[in-house]
């Protein structure tokens, strides 16, 4: 692949901050690669025909103008926004539900628009329908993913007992599928081709069925933008030094953390890489799909510690979290304020 001509795809994890407001921040990684080619103003459409025009605030890295857009399609937090380069000023935008699969674009305009859309099923849709998945602590990825179930019942029935997965470098490897049980193996072999131990690398994968033999995978770092498969640092093995890694913490639950009024929960110091970032006093946002927390962080001096000081007894019981259950705290979008929570339960008696 010829870097120069790479114009990769990024996505958006979207918060609640981020459905109510008039803008919507972009990967600085992106912005910094396609800094001499980005114009001022986009031409964001949907497969549905909704077509929108954003403004880019190259200062702010930023697009001015979404709240339309997240008022017409009545997104929430948790869902993703993939954008995908077209053209000079062109982005294909792609809605992704919180649970991975694509949405079922309705039947809407921009007010802008003088024409209505043609409304567009994505499973008929020539471009292939997409699902994603988050690369999780609580649940690594291997070798296999489980197909979304609204995924398998629209094209299950498609998808052949042996497939390929495509990369956009154009390697290919080969893929299982196991009707019954909703599985697609075969990643271990894109790994070991890249010249990668694991996914953990990785913070997204993205999955396009052609309807046929053929799923693309697009793969994203910490960055939030798509990996450029460099065929001579793979060759080389050496794709992993331009990767950015995604950052997390964990919190076992103690029994002290169960208490009426527990105090304070410890971030371990093994977490400095986050912690080093927040403030003496600060404040960070958890979200589990459309649920969020805002958690008080203290720094004490003395003892080197940081504490999680308020916000975790309503987390706590929301979560229903029990002693020996495991929360792993892994950023949104590059923030080291916005973390999406997994949680492995402990093993019962």
């Amino acid at each position: 692949m010829n870097f120069p001509k790479f114009v990769p795809d990024f996505f958006k994890y979207l918060t609640c901050e981020d459905c109510s407001s008039m803008y919507m921040e972009i990967p600085q990684k992106f912005c910094n690669m396609q800094q001499n080619t980005l114009q001022g103003n986009w031409i964001l459409n949907i497969r549905n025909g909704y077509t929108m025009h954003v403004t880019y605030d190259h200062q702010n890295l930023r697009l001015e103008g979404m709240s339309d857009l997240f008022t017409d399609f009545q997104l929430v937090d948790g869902e993703v926004l993939i954008f995908q380069f077209v053209d000079g000023t062109n982005f294909n935008v792609y809605i992704m539900c919180e649970d991975g699969s694509e949405m079922e674009y309705p039947s809407v305009l921009h007010a802008s628009q003088l024409l209505s859309p043609n409304p567009v099923s994505v499973s008929e849709n020539k471009e292939g329908q997409k699902f994603l998945k988050f690369i999780s602590n609580a649940d690594p990825t291997f070798d296999e993913v489980v197909l979304l179930i609204a995924f398998w019942r629209k094209f299950g029935a498609k998808i052949p007992e042996w497939f390929a997965y495509v990369l956009k470098n154009h390697f290919r490897f080969g893929g299982h599928f196991e009707f019954t049980k909703r599985k697609q193996s075969g990643l271990k072999k894109i790994c070991e081709g890249l010249k990668l131990s694991k996914f953990e690398k990785f913070e997204l994968l993205v999955f396009t069925y052609d309807s046929g033999r053929l799923f693309t995978l697009t793969l994203f770092d910490g960055s939030s933008v798509e990996v450029c498969l460099d065929v001579q640092a793979i060759t080389l093995g050496t794709l992993f030094l331009t990767l950015r890694y995604p950052c997390a913490f964990k919190v076992q639950v103690m029994p002290s953390h169960m208490l009426a009024h527990c105090p304070r929960v410890t971030v371990s110091v093994q977490f400095k890489r986050i912690t080093n970032e927040w403030k003496n006093s600060d404040n960070i946002s958890i979200y589990k799909g459309n649920l969020s927390w805002k958690f008080e962080i203290k720094k004490y001096r003395a003892s080197n510690r940081t504490t999680i000081y308020g916000g975790w007894i309503q987390f706590r019981d929301d979560m229903q979290l029990n002693v020996g259950d495991l929360c792993y705290f892994r950023w949104i979008n590059e923030s080291y304020h916005h973390f999406r929570v997994e949680i492995i339960r402990a093993a019962s008696d």
